[in-house]
């Protein structure tokens, strides 16, 4: 029963894409939109946190714990953890109860487990865990809207991502309402440091038109070669969180490859 509890809960982790609630959702229908305020932010951001262009790692591998909560919000379940992402779209995620290993692994729209084989759709298949390779630092990108929804030197920096469909003709007007909403990312920047402290995000599933409102937040921010990651990260829905990771290590560039997100590695639970 704990083994599916896991399981279960590894899909909440890995397969993660990009977007916030329904009251925020983006129709496009102004055209794109490229704030200088928000563009400002982001940029400088990039420069405090180190997470310019040509200095982003090119695969991350991160070790910790993942720390799941029960009901009444209280620790029930702890279990180390080693979380890889490799550009902006391969992921593969291990969990380890008690010497039983979980492992999954996603490649673009394709995905798989040790538990059996998964679909999962391409907007579904960015790792929140790692900000810097998220839009976050594509705000130069001509399909990435940005906009500035509250910035103040008090308060925390509310801003806007969106990404454009680059496909649009080949869509159904649904289908890029749910692009759009799915790549969506309302971030909270701290007006000190600039780094992200939450974003807000749709959990996604098998459909471009359901999934979960969901909330990242982050803390614990140190430095690794130059980079600024965030040791400390809780996973809120429905106001309630489900799951903290603590990062013990992180670690860039280890040279990791197409095969170490080969569903061929993995080795089926009994």
């Amino acid at each position: 029963m704990q083994s599916r509890f896991v399981s279960f809960f590894v899909l909440v982790l890995l397969f993660q894409c990009i977007s916030v609630a329904q009251a925020n959702k983006s129709t496009g229908a102004d055209g794109p939109k490229h704030d200088e305020t928000a563009i400002g932010l982001l940029t400088r951001m990039s420069d405090l946190a180190g997470w310019k262009n040509g200095h982003i790692p090119a695969d991350v591998t991160a070790t910790g714990s993942m720390i799941f909560l029960d009901a009444e919000g209280k620790p029930s379940l702890s279990t180390p953890l080693t979380l890889q992402a490799r550009g902006n779209g391969q992921i593969s995620l291990e969990l380890d109860e008690s010497g039983k290993k979980h492992r999954m692994v996603a490649a673009g729209p394709l995905a798989a487990s040790s538990s059996g084989p998964l679909f999962l759709p391409v907007h579904a298949v960015k790792s929140i865990a790692f900000p810097f390779m998220t839009d976050l630092t594509a705000a130069n990108d001509p399909n990435v809207n940005v906009e500035i929804l509250s910035a103040d030197s008090i308060s925390p920096n509310k801003l806007k991502l969106w990404r454009e469909p680059s496909n649009l003709k080949k869509l159904t007007k649904a289908e890029v309402e749910g692009e759009r909403e799915f790549s969506t990312l309302i971030v909270w920047l701290s007006p000190e440091s600039s780094v992200p402290l939450q974003i807000e995000y749709r959990k996604g599933t098998g459909s471009l038109i359901h999934g979960t409102p969901c909330i990242r937040k982050f803390s614990d921010y140190r430095p690794v070669q130059g980079i600024m990651v965030p040791f400390h990260q809780e996973e809120w829905v429905d106001g309630a969180m489900i799951y903290a990771i603590n990062f013990a290590e992180v670690s860039f560039d280890k040279g990791l490859t197409d095969a170490d997100f080969s569903t061929a590695t993995l080795k089926r639970e009994k």
